[in-house]
């Protein structure tokens, strides 16, 4: 069976990544939060928004990958009023370098188990983190609230993925 989503991200996905490559790749660093609750302030001291490299899942720690993608998306709201684009671009960055990752490496087409409730969890995620790119995807651009809705549905995914994986401990 196809997933709901599958029609929009065939639709959502290629024009955001046009976005992406249209505005260039550089995120001012004014717009990166310096921390994210509940991200241990040790982990936070990376200055980009959307990490540029995307390291396969092998060689990336999950915990990681979903750090990087909380401290992404927390500036996001604060960009939409100022740069739309740039809002868009470090979504759709953070989406093609962390999410993907995530979801090649521990989503339910990952691994045998499918069930798992770190596999669920991460397609959870996957479905949130297409519901800001839609939100962000509209014209004219969306309010910081709609956007600050979109970004904590998706963190709080986000951290479920967390906590799921020190559920199932290491190895994961």
């Amino acid at each position: 069976m196809v997933p709901w989503y599958s029609s929009k991200v065939r639709l959502v996905v290629p024009f955001l990544i046009h976005v992406a490559v249209a505005c260039g790749s550089e995120t001012p660093e004014a717009e990166v939060p310096a921390a994210v609750p509940g991200v241990e302030s040790g982990e936070t001291e990376r200055s980009e928004a959307a990490p540029s490299a995307t390291p396969e899942p092998e060689d990336a720690e999950l915990t990681t990958l979903v750090h990087d993608i909380r401290r992404g998306i927390a500036g996001i709201p604060g960009m939409v009023g100022e740069s739309p684009d740039s809002a868009r671009q470090s979504a759709v960055e953070l989406y093609v370098s962390r999410q993907e990752v995530i979801e090649a490496g521990w989503g339910p087409r990952a691994g045998e188990d499918r069930a798992r409730p770190v596999a669920l969890a991460v397609d959870e995620a996957e479905h949130r983190f297409h519901e800001l790119m839609e939100v962000l995807s509209v014209d004219p651009p969306p309010d910081s609230i709609a956007v600050a809705a979109a970004v904590e549905s998706l963190d709080q995914a986000l951290v479920d993925i967390l906590r799921e994986a020190e559920a199932e401990g290491p190895g994961e």
